[in-house]
């Protein structure tokens, strides 16, 4: 139905200016789609929402290779730079009322084993109130023509 088969000469969306999809409007819509969209599928322990009202501030310990990045973010998407990417740890230092530690874990998303990165991100979820985890793939690991016959995180 988007007619992504169809010749570039049939291609609505090919002659929207790139101005038109970068824009606050663009972003205001795209924001308001994903808080639409988020599932949660298990909150069991009433997690979530975090609790915030304590006098002392909610020591967060974001683990993972995802914490930093932003690219990532837009998953396989090369054409465009869009209007505002914010990270995990960006987003979550907005916070006035956290404290956060970050951490990685491992040195890339594809999470070779490293020691050293391992320890400081189990101490880290250990001091922590709260651990979130921040994991995924990117281009190294699934793309056009270069996809895996599984879903299972590296």
């Amino acid at each position: 139905r988007l007619g992504e088969f169809d010749p570039p000469s049939g291609q609505r969306y090919l002659r929207i200016p790139p101005g038109t999809s970068n824009s606050s409007a663009s972003a205001d819509s795209a924001l308001r789609a994903a808080r639409e969209s988020v599932v949660l599928l298990s909150n069991s322990a009433k997690t979530l929402p975090l609790d915030v009202s304590g006098e002392e501030k909610l020591k967060v310990a974001l683990i993972g290779p995802f914490s930093e990045l932003t690219s990532e973010l837009m998953g396989q998407k090369t054409d465009y730079t869009p209007y505002t990417i914010v990270s995990f740890a960006e987003g979550l230092r907005a916070r006035a009322e956290l404290t956060l530690t970050v951490e990685t874990g491992c040195a890339g998303v594809a999470c070779p084993y490293d020691e050293a990165n391992f320890t400081r991100a189990v101490a880290a979820a250990a001091a922590a109130d709260v651990t979130v985890v921040a994991l995924g793939i990117d281009r190294t690991i699934e793309g056009e023509a270069h996809d895996r016959t599984n879903t299972t995180l590296p």
